[in-house]
């Protein structure tokens, strides 16, 4: 009877510690933006050196990528805005246009 309860015991902290492990990996893959912002950067460099027009639009790993130009206060600047297809994230970046 022992071994049954021991065994029980065990299986229940390996059951939650799998489950906290697996939360953990979930939302750190959700929040790891590093590609996209690599290829918003890339993006500002090839409109920078007009090899992109404006206004643009792409699909790139689940993120559906915008970008277009904004005046505000005789500034002119490049938004580019990132949507996930799936959970909706958006990501906003800004550059001055030279």
């Amino acid at each position: 009877m022992e071994t049954v309860i021991a065994t029980v015991i065990i299986l229940s902290v390996f059951v939650v510690a799998s489950l906290i492990l697996n939360n953990t990996y979930k939302s750190v893959a959700q929040g790891d933006t590093f590609s996209i912002d690599n290829r918003l950067e890339e993006l500002f460099y090839l409109t920078k050196y007009k090899q992109l027009s404006l206004p643009y639009e792409e699909t790139y790993r689940n993120y559906e990528i915008y970008l277009h130009e904004e005046v505000i206060d005789e500034l002119s600047y490049i938004q580019a805005e990132a949507i996930h297809s799936k959970h909706s994230k958006k990501i906003l970046r800004y550059h001055v246009r030279s």
